[in-house]
């Protein structure tokens, strides 16, 4: 049985348009990949953020292993990319929560940064402005970044939004590389139900602020459940290797 990792009870959040968690709470184990998926305005980014500690939140958070609540990476579904600076320099960034003060860079964290370029694939586009990467390219660099501050737990918010079908399945499948290699709990938000369905260990569905249910794919992504979620038809089969195949209907 894996180890808990981190151990949400009530998580509730309020902001100035009211309510917008209510009472969630689940478990995750260490190396596990939980998917959150639900319509717009689910709370699916609230979440994301208050599992970050980045906004104020009423119930618990527990991080049984203490050192996992500090080793935390967030990815926002927009992230900031300053103009002129080299993606190298960029994932250096990464490596701030280890730099001291008035200190400058070590060997280690420049051999830290250089292996997770490596690992990303983006050796050639080191010295490249990060503001002039492709789609993604610059989701590569941002998953680099996040690596390099050698987090145990990754919370990616829709880690494949704007991007076209192919660099989306160029993504995920980074991320289910770098989950072999690195010792990574992932948290995402993803739009893309099949996709969810593939790369997920578990998958929570989110409704209005509320945990409609949580399990793995097999066991939440249901028509009947999905369709009522989406207030719309949805149709979910199996491939020959049974894997899930989710759309809505397409109706005359």
């Amino acid at each position: 049985m894996m180890a808990c990792l981190l151990k949400a009870e009530n998580l509730t959040v309020k902001l100035s348009r009211g309510t917008v968690l209510h009472d969630i709470s689940f478990e995750l184990a260490k190396g596990e990949l939980l998917t959150l998926v639900g319509p717009n305005g689910a709370g699916k980014s609230t979440l994301l953020r208050t599992l970050s500690r980045l906004i104020p939140y009423r119930g618990t958070l527990e991080f049984p292993d203490t050192s996992s609540a500090h080793h935390i990476a967030y990815v926002p579904q927009r992230p900031e990319l300053p103009v002129g600076m080299s993606v190298a320099e960029y994932v250096l960034l990464g490596r701030n929560k280890h730099i001291s003060w008035f200190a400058k860079e070590s060997a280690q964290d420049r051999a830290i940064v250089e292996a997770t370029i490596r690992d990303l694939d983006l050796t050639d586009l080191a010295q490249h402005p990060v503001d002039e990467l492709s789609g993604g390219e610059v989701q590569r660099a941002v998953l680099a970044r996040a690596l390099a501050q050698q987090a145990s737990m990754l919370i990616l918010d829709e880690p494949t939004s704007a991007l076209d079908l192919g660099f989306q399945v160029q993504v995920m499948r980074q991320i289910k590389q770098l989950r072999k290699k690195y010792p990574l709990t992932i948290i995402m938000a993803l739009h893309d139900l099949t996709m969810a369905a593939h790369y997920s260990d578990k998958v929570m569905l989110l409704k209005e602020g509320r945990n409609i249910a949580t399990g793995t794919p097999q066991e939440v992504f249901t028509e009947q459940r999905l369709s009522q979620l989406y207030n719309t038809p949805i149709n979910v089969a199996q491939d020959q290797e049974t894997n899930l195949l989710i759309a809505p209907k397409i109706c005359a």
